[in-house]
């Protein structure tokens, strides 16, 4: 009876742990228009998402990437308070969720993306790098 019942608190939990990653493993199904979003940073998680107010809206924006991309790109990672520009698209992925995802972010107000993000496919260039492509040098 013991084993019966740590067998099955195994399987549940081995199936709560996939239905809670099942999101991470979500591929992306669809990219949207772009559109572009200047405030200021009000909120930003390395690795995660910004924040920026926009005066009228805060809103969120996903896919920033690692600090240690935007370190290798030789572009310092914006800091809450500064003006930012950032180029984003809405991306569905294949369970159906939405979200706004950056694709480049201009950091020093000259209007020009300063890093890219994201491949015109919506996957992320640091995964990329890390699949053996490397940053070229000039």
């Amino acid at each position: 009876m013991e084993n019966s019942f740590k067998r099955s608190f195994v399987v549940l939990t081995l199936v709560m742990t996939f239905i809670m990653v099942q999101t991470a493993w979500s591929g992306i199904v669809d990219v949207g228009d772009e559109t572009v979003i200047t405030g200021v940073l009000y909120e930003c998680e390395p690795g995660g998402g910004f924040r920026v107010d926009t005066s009228e809206e805060i809103i969120a924006i996903y896919g920033m990437g690692p600090v240690s991309y935007w370190e290798d790109e030789g572009v310092e990672f914006p800091q809450v308070g500064e003006e930012v520009t950032i180029w984003a698209v809405v991306i569905t992925f294949s369970d159906d969720t939405e979200k706004l995802v950056a694709q480049s972010v201009d950091v020093d107000g000259d209007g020009v993306a300063d890093i890219e993000l994201r491949a015109e496919d919506g996957t992320p260039l640091w995964r990329q790098r890390g699949k053996g492509m490397k940053k070229v040098t000039e």
